[in-house]
């Protein structure tokens, strides 16, 4: 860049071309800082689906060892536990209907 401004642009580049080069410097070093932050947010996502991921398994486990601690009585073993959605896309409300 500061090449082209000397061939095509000599006048200017003798009064910016020092300015020029540290504000690309600049440019360069936030671009990095930028494209870490951008692979640090992806790493967090992708760590929360995990965590998420294994807190599922947990629950599921943790509603087998209530289902066999208590084995008549569902109702008190799923109010441990979100409501899940019915077929229509609906949230339980535990009213029967």
């Amino acid at each position: 860049m500061a090449g082209n401004l000397a061939r095509h642009f000599p006048d200017i580049a003798a009064r910016h071309k020092a300015t020029l080069l540290v504000e690309a410097d600049a440019t360069t070093a936030a671009e990095k800082v930028w494209k870490q932050a951008e692979a640090d947010a992806e790493a967090a996502k992708e760590a929360e689906y995990l965590a998420r991921r294994d807190l599922v398994r947990k629950l599921q486990k943790n509603e087998g060892t209530l289902q066999a601690l208590f084995p008549g009585d569902k109702r008190r073993v799923r109010s441990y536990f979100r409501p899940q959605r019915r077929r229509g896309g609906k949230a339980a409300t535990g009213t029967g209907q």
